[in-house]
């Protein structure tokens, strides 16, 4: 894993070496420290418990083998108390990670109780079970499984089976069979030993931490062999039991909450993750300080969520001050952390372009793990991977290799084939040794990672209620293997390879679409839908319950589990009842990659595609016509073309505080030099001429409108791409086809819009923070400013459509409730005119939202914003819907690829094509745009020529000023089409 977030099972592993034996009360941290001065050295030891020895492993090793010298040649000292002490060093040293010198220790106090006559003890039993923890620790899986099955079988008949000793040995069981990757086993003895825990727990009365402590380990091997969405239950299950049987402000609980929020991190869920990380800072603090290396684990969880929010600033100082810690606390029980943070801290100088920086942090990092973990440690992998990255980027392909190769041999003891570091370090490895001229062998050695990715991920988009996100964790490197494949000659799997890499929100919910298309009658189209409407709405109830126990809202954490409860009874009918009438509805609806042939044929003589994906070097770009398929690539470290992004943005959001003036300059040298990146010779002249551009754009290059790349001069003005093609981002690969030649259904208009708010003034720049800080209201909303323009721009709209049955609300009409409560259906063009509001970190919003007039009075009904889930369960039948208000093409919030916000709730919904914004769109030119581009495609043009007309009219329009800048005329893009 990227971040450190799933420690707990190491954690747990060692919970589980420690047996029967344990106090059960969490926290607690006796030790030697803790005895009189009156005890008898006996009495001493004898009270000797493991949980000091995980409290500060260094401080008991240290004294525990001073009593071991102490005790030495006395007679007086009883064999269970002797036993006892080397058991305790034993925990010690294992913390520290001295598994060979706690196996040593754990063995003298078997032999030391067995000489004593007490072979058939409890504490026997708990040592043979640390023995085979310690086994299964130094890789003897079978010796350890041999030990804790006798182990078992010997609780069984001392305890019974439903016994909480018995829990213990069965956990201690999965573990092992964990490590042994027999993975279907493991999970069936974890998940029976918490269950039996958790009864035997409540039997007891006294609640049992390592009920949580088990749920947790389960939690993150479920999480750790892909199935994301049980894991986060599970880890939610953990933290909700803590909290209920230990309270809120315990040891435990914060560990579970830790975990929990690690696993949303995990999932891609990071703005559910961050309140959840930061209550956990909050606990941690209070109980134990904030110099403590368990603070410093999810200060580096909460810095993994902010970076992935957009707040790589503040996570940069969240990881050094966590890496600090740690490396003020070398003996700590997880001596990995300081290198694993540090390698997170690397990344984020290396985004910014900082490489001397992040090669400092990363040297720094493998330096100190190969010093304090064992040879086949992941986090030491991780290292290797990250050095052998910078030594890629600086063109050391054999230093580069050499290391790769070594991450690659661990991962294949400790990872997944499919898991995504070990993906990365496979095909970066393949395609180093491509640099160094052995390009088939770079092939086949890329080939293995690439495969088990691609199986992967197709899988996983087949579960109903996964979001899969390949863009986080596989896009760049995937999109590498494309380029090795391109390289290679292999333009089939190059191509498939690019298909799998932009795998996302958008497409899969196209792929929904089709498959009530695909339905066979309108009733199965309808039970297709009932289902997926109820997947919707438990991924909601997920989010608003992550949110609840971030809060400790006992309250709403019921209601929601209740709620829960419901949605999963109604899940299972719903699929029985869907299954039984359209048995192929998953086959339909499974995300397939088109060959080329396949492409090619879709595409009509006049028609282009362009799939841009940045990769570990640089961006791979492909030009796909109907003669065939043309790649480049363009090398550049991995921030240099971000940077060009970001300066295009930059000052286009300065030309937006200048109304488009002269003042502010356009990033002219970042336009140009990106479309010459991506716009090679034999890229450019496959596309001459064809008039409809589809363009795919990954990662970064999705936050801007390819339309104002600039080609070249005019004279002293810019040849814009939007002068050359008509521009359009098609819902899917698969969704590509002829521009159609004219419209055929009977065109119906609902325009919603312009809703009462503040009077018109202000900074229009600020629509988008206003909200920030806290949770939203009805008075937050009236506070944003009036649309003065939006009325008449719905109303024009709605003219161009000569039907009697529009639809037009605005101002006092322009409700939540009102959207709600009208039947969309028959509507095939659709328009919202208002503010647009983006969710993520540090926002009172999770999701991005439409804001139409708010109640005086908010209620479940209407609160005043339409959110992404509230659009995805409407029912629409739409050949467009136009989004006239600010950054309506975000993502879901600031860890989600573009356009995965309301663009995907919008096609989810039944949406076939949408018009959005990048940026905030001024009022009188979001009209001048909307109206021309509808009135275009109502007289025939393609949508996407039709919009192509519109920004071009702009430009020359004397009325808008500033119309010239691409600030103002080019924030819309049609997706769809």
């Amino acid at each position: 894993m990227k971040f450190e977030g799933l420690r707990i099972l190491a954690a747990a592993m060692l919970a589980a070496t420690t047996g029967p034996v344990m106090a059960h009360q969490a926290g607690e941290q006796a030790g030697p420290g803790d005895s009189g001065a009156e005890q008898s050295l006996e009495d001493r030891l004898l009270a000797l418990k493991e949980e000091g020895a995980q409290a500060d492993p260094a401080a008991a090793a240290e004294e525990g083998k001073a009593l071991l010298a102490e005790a030495e040649g006395r007679t007086d000292i009883s064999p269970l108390a002797r036993a006892r002490l080397l058991s305790y060093v034993a925990t010690s040293v294992f913390y520290l990670n001295d598994i060979s010198g706690a196996l040593a220790y754990f063995e003298q106090a078997r032999d030391v109780l067995e000489a004593g006559g007490l072979g058939t003890s409890d504490d026997i039993l708990a040592i043979l079970n640390n023995i085979g923890s310690a086994q299964s620790a130094l890789g003897n899986h079978d010796a350890a499984l041999a030990i804790k099955q006798d182990v078992l079988g010997k609780m069984e008949a001392r305890y019974g089976r439903q016994s909480g000793e018995y829990a213990d040995a069965l956990f201690g069981i999965g573990l092992t069979r964990y490590r042994m990757s027999d993975i279907d086993a493991a999970l069936i003895a974890i998940t029976e030993a918490v269950e039996i825990k958790n009864a035997a727990s409540a039997a007891g009365g006294e609640p049992d931490p390592n009920v949580a402590i088990y749920w947790m380990s389960l939690a993150a091997v479920l999480n750790q062999v892909g199935k994301v969405s049980e894991g986060i239950e599970a880890a939610r299950g953990a933290a909700r039991w803590a909290e209920d049987n230990l309270g809120p402000d315990h040891l435990v609980t914060a560990a579970a909450l830790h975990n929990f929020g690690a696993i949303l991190n995990a999932g891609g869920r990071f703005a559910e993750a961050e309140p959840i990380l930061r209550r956990t800072m909050a606990i941690r603090e209070k109980l134990i300080g904030r110099e403590h290396p368990d603070m410093a684990i999810t200060m580096n969880g909460l810095a993994f969520s902010l970076e992935h929010l957009g707040g790589a600033k503040e996570a940069e100082t969240l990881y050094l001050a966590a890496a600090a810690i740690y490396e003020a606390n070398p003996d700590s029980g997880a001596p990995q952390s300081a290198g694993v943070i540090l390698l997170n801290a690397a990344n984020i100088a290396a985004g910014r372009g900082e490489w001397d920086v992040a090669r400092e942090r990363r040297a720094r990092s493998l330096a100190m793990l190969e010093e304090r973990v064992n040879p086949n440690h992941p986090a030491l992998a991780r290292a290797l991977y990250e050095m052998g990255l910078s030594d890629f980027h600086d063109g050391h392909y054999d230093a580069a290799l050499a290391g790769l190769g070594r991450a690659s041999e661990i991962y294949a003891t400790r990872a997944e084939p499919y898991e995504a570091e070990r993906v990365r370090a496979g095909i970066l490895r393949g395609y180093a040794r491509l640099r160094l001229g052995g390009r088939d062998e770079g092939l086949a050695v890329a080939s293995e990672s690439y495969v088990a990715a691609r199986d992967y991920l197709f899988n996983r988009a087949v579960a109903e209620s996964e979001q899969v996100r390949t863009e986080a964790d596989y896009a760049d490197s995937l999109a590498l293997f494309a380029q090795l494949a391109f390289e290679a000659g292999d333009s089939e799997t190059g191509l498939e390879a690019l298909q799998v890499a932009r795998m996302g929100d958008l497409e899969l919910s196209a792929r929904a679409l089709a498959v009530r298309a695909a339905a066979e009658d309108e009733r199965t189209a309808a039970l297709v839908r009932n289902l997926q409407d109820i997947n919707q709405q438990a991924n909601r109830l997920r989010s608003d319950l992550s949110r609840a126990v971030a809060a400790s809202d006992e309250q709403a954490v019921a209601t929601i589990e209740a709620s829960l409860n419901e949605n999963r009874a109604a899940l299972e009918d719903a699929r029985a009842e869907l299954v039984a009438a359209f048995p192929q509805y998953r086959d339909i609806g499974r995300p397939a990659p088109l060959p080329l042939g396949q492409l090619s044929a879709s595409l009509g003589a006049e028609d282009g595609v362009l799939i841009v994906q940045p990769t570990l070097d640089g961006l791979l770009s492909v030009a796909i016509t109907r003669d065939g398929l043309q790649w480049s690539a363009a090398r550049k470290k991995t921030n240099e073309f971000a940077d060009w992004v970001g300066a295009i943005r930059a000052s286009i959001d300065a030309q937006l505080l200048d109304d488009g003036g002269d003042t502010t300059p356009f990033a002219l040298d970042a336009a140009s030099g990106l479309y010459q990146a991506i716009f090679s010779t034999d890229i450019a002249d496959a596309l001459n001429g064809r008039k409809r551009l589809n363009v795919f754009a990954g990662s970064y290059l999705s936050a801007l409108p390819f339309s104002l790349l600039v080609s070249g001069m005019d004279g002293d003005r810019p040849h814009w791409l939007l002068r050359d093609h008509a521009i359009v981002t098609p819902l899917a690969l698969g969704e590509l086809k002829a521009a159609p030649a004219e419209e055929r259904r009977t065109l119906r208009f609902a325009g919603i819009g312009g809703p009462v708010l503040t009077p018109p003034g202000g900074d229009a720049m600020a629509v988008a923070t206003l909200l920030r800080g806290g949770p939203v209201d009805p008075a937050d909303i009236r506070e944003l400013p009036s649309l003065p323009g939006a009325e008449q721009e719905l109303k024009r709209m709605a003219r161009l459509f000569r039907d009697s049955d529009n639809l037009v609300l605005t101002g006092a009409e322009a409700t939540e409730a009102a959207v709600k409560s009208r039947p969309l259906e028959g509507y095939s063009v659709l328009a919202f005119a208002t503010h647009g509001l983006i969710g993520g970190a540090g926002s009172g919003l999770d999701q991005p939202a439409l804001v139409l007039t708010p109640p005086e009075q908010a209620d479940a009904l209407d609160d005043g914003m339409l959110t992404a889930s509230e659009i995805a369960a409407l029912r629409l039948d739409a050949d467009w819907v136009i989004l006239s208000a600010c950054s309506t093409a975000a993502g879901m919030d600031g860890g989600a690829p573009a356009y995965s916000g309301l663009a995907q709730a919008f096609v989810f919904a039944g949406a076939r094509s949408l018009l959005l914004s990048h940026w905030p769109v001024r009022d009188d030119a979001a009209a001048k745009l909307s109206v021309e581009t509808v009135r275009g495609a109502a007289e025939g043009l393609d949508r996407a020529e039709a919009l192509r007309q519109a920004q071009l009219k702009l430009m020359d329009d004397p009325d808008i000023a500033g119309g010239a800048s691409p600030a103002i005329w080019a924030p819309f893009i049609l997706i769809g089409g």
